[in-house]
């Protein structure tokens, strides 16, 4: 995989994370601003994944990702309007969708392309297959829900009567979304065993690298998740948004080391 593509990715999955954490609180009373900040957000993250392939020549891969990252900006821009809940959610339902057909594209070409040397043949195996597409999804909703969470703990000092239910809501939606990545790089490692071995994934540097991933991009942020909760319970919306930016960084750092992996052994750890 080359910076191109580990571009695109990064990219596509932050948009698809923030547009989905975003959805999840499309009829909170958080102002229109907040949602054409995340708006503007996810759309800048998905267009930068969209003209990566474009800027570096790779035609194959940008039309199918322009389509979907198109119909995810133009829905973000509807955003730019004073919608009402409803339209609201429909709009950022219409941006997440385009959002996830550019991601799946990106998806379908990094391993068609044998991304890190890994042989079609050992796609074959449907439950590996579907390990191997959800991936990159939970890793866009890792990173997304907890910078989203991050932001909206930042807006309990704008609106300090907003109810803490939103931002437990958003932790719980991160600290799923880290079970759910920790469950499938599990699977994925039990999965092509035999295909990491052959790689060197197993031995001391690999093992360094794997475990850098685990623990500072999923591990840890899943102690934060639970410190979060428990300041919450205190009403403590200050201490929360700040764990909650640490482990932001955190999460970034994860999925930059997971990429680097995913390029080097063609999986998406």
């Amino acid at each position: 995989m080359d910076w191109t593509q580990a571009g695109s990715l990064f990219g596509l999955e932050i948009g698809v994370g923030v547009l989905a954490a975003t959805l999840a609180l499309a009829r909170a009373p958080l102002g229109p601003f907040f949602f054409r900040l995340l708006g503007g957000t996810a759309a800048a993250a998905v267009a930068a994944g969209a003209l990566l392939p474009l800027a570096a020549g790779e035609r194959g891969l940008a039309t199918p990702v322009a389509a979907g990252a198109g119909l995810a900006v133009l829905s973000c821009a509807a955003l730019a309007a004073r919608l009402p809940s409803g339209g609201r959610a429909l709009a950022l339902a219409a941006a997440l969708a385009g959002a996830l057909l550019a991601l799946g594209a990106a998806v379908s070409h990094a391993f068609l392309a044998g991304a890190g040397g890994l042989d079609r043949g050992r796609l074959e195996d449907p439950v590996a297959r579907l390990l191997l597409i959800l991936a990159p999804v939970v890793s866009g909703g890792v990173v997304g829900s907890v910078a989203v969470s991050m932001v909206l703990g930042h807006w309990y000092l704008i609106v300090p009567t907003l109810p803490l239910a939103f931002l437990r809501r958003m932790n719980g939606f991160a600290a799923g979304a880290l079970f759910g990545r920790l469950a499938l790089s599990g699977g994925i490692v039990l999965a092509f065993a035999a295909t990491l071995r052959e790689d060197g994934l197993f031995r001391p540097m690999g093992l360094f690298h794997l475990g850098t991933r685990a623990a500072v991009g999923i591990a840890v942020p899943l102690v934060f998740a639970g410190l979060v909760a428990g300041t919450l319970r205190h009403g403590n919306t200050r201490s929360a948004t700040g764990i909650l930016y640490a482990s932001s960084i955190l999460v970034l750092i994860g999925e930059a080391v997971g990429l680097s992996l995913w390029g080097t052994s063609g999986l998406p750890l």
